[in-house]
């Protein structure tokens, strides 16, 4: 067994707990998430600072914002958090790792948000299945029928082909998870497309950012897969656009 296999089988074994925890329940998918945001936060405040008190502060900072909608007067608590996170970022970084930071904050929030409907898990779930049906096909078919690149500049190994069968492996596995994403739009193929449109473009972005930094993974938690936020850069986009349309 080649070593860079054995890495993403141990990868996979850190992540089954997780993945068991969120389709548990609560308080077990609660408590996966947050521990999950944790985790984005830390990636996240260690990508944008290299000293180890900002990193602690940030990482703080980041994971608070997170929780605040688990807090009582939520809103007030919401803003002031979200306003110091991307304050403290703004003044020690560049505009455009502010703005990152402000949209991985944003996921966050709208993580806990969805965590707290009753349905979460099978939300969470049909949604998780959706993006890796997405980035499956798109790896898959990609590799298999090459073609022009989708953004070279930004991610050279990916292809339009790629992204295409990418596509349609997400219409593919929407139809099964339909109830779940109909909260984006009643008709699953639109629902899907949109998820997975919208999933190929957080990890484009999510690899704009890393090009930036210089930096290939966002950490090494995950042993052959990168961090947490390489593997949650899917839900970027995705996550408060459920919040939107889904619960206003």
């Amino acid at each position: 067994m080649s070593g860079d296999l054995k890495k993403r089988l141990l990868g996979i074994m850190i992540l089954l707990p997780l993945i068991i925890g969120v389709i548990a329940g609560d308080p077990f998918t609660s408590l996966t998430i947050t521990i999950i945001q944790g985790f984005i936060a830390f990636e996240l405040a260690r990508l944008v600072s290299a000293k180890q008190a900002e990193i602690f502060i940030l990482t703080l900072l980041f994971w608070l914002t997170a929780q605040s909608f688990r807090f009582p007067a939520d809103w007030p608590i919401l803003q002031l958090l979200f306003a110091a996170s991307i304050l403290t970022v703004y003044v020690r970084h560049q505009l455009f790792a502010t703005i990152f930071a402000g949209i991985v904050i944003i996921c966050l929030v709208s993580l806990t948000i969805i965590t707290s409907l009753p349905e979460a898990p099978y939300i969470l779930v049909s949604l998780a299945v959706v993006i890796m049906a997405s980035d499956s096909g798109a790896y898959l078919v990609g590799r298999r029928l090459g073609g022009p690149k989708l953004a070279p500049m930004i991610s050279p190994g990916k292809t339009i082909s790629g992204a295409i069968g990418g596509l349609v492996a997400s219409v593919i596995t929407g139809y099964f998870v339909a109830d779940y994403i109909a909260a984006i739009h009643p008709h699953f193929v639109v629902s899907s497309l949109v998820i997975g449109v919208l999933g190929q473009i957080g990890d484009l972005y999510e690899s704009y950012f890393k090009r930036r930094l210089s930096v290939k993974d966002s950490s090494n938690l995950i042993p052959g897969h990168g961090g947490f936020l390489d593997r949650f850069d899917g839900y970027l986009f995705i996550l408060p656009l459920f919040c939107l349309v889904g619960l206003v």
